[in-house]
C-alpha cells in the first residue's frame, strides 16, 4: 500500500511488488499510474540498492569534490549539462557544483570521469561503484518506465522504448549556508528528462511544488530514492502526467550530496496512438529528446514550466 510523507505518495517496491505478472505487481503499477497523474513525483522504497552500494557511490563523489578547482575542471564535454560545473555568486564560495557523466552505465564513459584521478587503484574503484551503482538505478528506472507502459495498456511498446533509453548522471554538492544565508540553491524548474531519479546523503534540501502551489520538503526515508516526471513523459502521456516543479533550498550546517539519474530517449517521443482520442487530442508534435535538451539550454527556457508547448506544442 502506498503511504504519505506530508501529501507525497510513497510506493513499496519490494521483490514480491516488482514481479511482473502477479496480483502485488498490478496493484503496485495502479499506485504508480495514480501518483504520477496526480502528483509526477513519488518516493521509492527499493532496498535491492543496498545502503553499502549507495554510501560508497556518495563517498566517491565526496571525493571527487575535494579535488583542486583545476582537477575538477579538466572534465569537460561539448554536450549542454555534460562535465564539471559551478555556480558561484558575489564572489563567494560556489553554492553548487556538480559533475554530470553522460552514458554512466558505459564503462568507457564512465573510465572519462574516474581518469582525473590519479591512482590507477582509485581509478579501479571507483569505476566499479560508479557502475555497479548506476545500472541497478537504471534498472529501478526500466522497471517503472514497464508499469508506466502496462498501466496504459500500451506495454506492446516496452522493449522498443527500453532499447532506445539513454542516462546521464549528476551527482552535486551543495555547501552548507554561511551565518544569516539562507537562499534557493536551485530554483524552481522541472526536467527535461523522461523520468529522474534521485538521491542524497543524510542532508535534506529538496522541496516539490504542491497543487495549491505550497512547498513540501522531501523526506528521504531509508532505502529511498524520488521519481520525479520530466518533459518526456508529459509528450507520451499526451498530457496526462505534468512534469513535477521542485527545487533546492541551501542546506544549513552540512554540505549536502544529492545525485540525480536522468533517463531520456536517443529517438523521437511522441504519444502511442493508444493515447490520442477525442477527450485526449494530441498536445505535442513529435520532437528529438536531445533536441529538446540542446533547445532548453540554447533558448534559455530551463525555468519556463511549459516549454514543451512553446516549443512543440500543436
Amino acid at each position: 500500500m502506498a503511504t504519505q510523507t506530508p501529501s507525497l505518495p510513497r510506493i513499496d517496491f519490494s521483490s514480491e511488488n516488482s514481479e511482473p505478472g502477479t496480483s502485488s505487481w498490478l496493484s503496485t503499477s495502479k499506485q504508480v499510474k495514480d501518483a504520477l497523474e496526480n502528483h509526477g513525483f513519488f518516493l521509492v522504497t527499493y532496498a535491492k540498492i543496498s545502503s553499502e552500494v549507495k554510501n560508497a557511490f556518495i563517498l566517491a563523489m565526496k571525493e571527487f569534490h575535494d579535488l583542486p578547482e583545476e582537477q575538477k575542471s579538466r572534465f569537460t564535454s561539448d554536450k549542454p549539462y555534460l562535465g564539471y560545473l559551478r555556480q558561484a555568486r558575489d564572489g563567494k564560495p560556489p553554492i553548487l557544483e556538480l559533475a554530470a557523466i553522460g552514458d554512466p552505465t558505459s564503462i568507457q564513459a564512465v573510465e572519462g570521469f574516474t581518469n582525473l584521478f590519479r591512482s590507477s587503484g582509485k581509478k579501479d574503484h571507483l569505476r566499479e561503484i560508479i557502475l555497479s551503482y548506476t545500472k541497478q538505478v537504471a534498472e529501478l528506472h526500466e522497471l517503472i518506465l514497464k508499469m508506466v507502459l502496462e498501466g496504459y495498456g500500451v506495454e506492446k511498446y516496452y522493449e522498443s522504448l527500453k532499447e532506445s533509453l539513454a542516462y546521464i548522471c549528476r551527482v552535486n554538492k551543495y555547501r552548507a549556508t554561511e551565518p544569516n544565508e539562507r537562499d534557493v540553491a536551485v530554483v524552481p524548474h522541472t526536467d527535461s528528462s523522461f523520468m529522474t531519479i534521485l538521491d542524497q546523503n543524510e542532508v535534506n534540501g529538496l522541496e516539490v511544488k504542491s497543487k495549491d502551489g505550497s512547498w513540501v520538503p522531501v523526506d528521504f526515508p531509508p532505502s529511498s530514492f524520488a521519481l520525479v516526471a520530466g518533459d518526456g513523459l508529459l509528450a507520451w502521456s499526451n498530457g496526462r502526467i505534468r512534469p513535477k516543479v521542485h527545487r533546492v533550498i541551501m542546506p544549513a550546517e552540512e554540505p549536502r550530496y544529492s545525485i540525480g539519474l536522468f533517463c531520456y530517449t536517443h529517438g523521437i517521443v511522441e504519444a502511442p496512438k493508444e493515447l490520442v482520442d477525442e477527450q485526449h487530442p494530441l498536445l505535442f508534435k513529435p520532437f528529438n529528446h536531445f533536441e529538446l535538451v540542446s533547445l532548453t539550454h540554447t533558448k534559455k527556457l530551463y525555468l519556463i514550466e511549459d516549454r514543451l508547448k512553446v516549443l512543440y506544442g500543436v
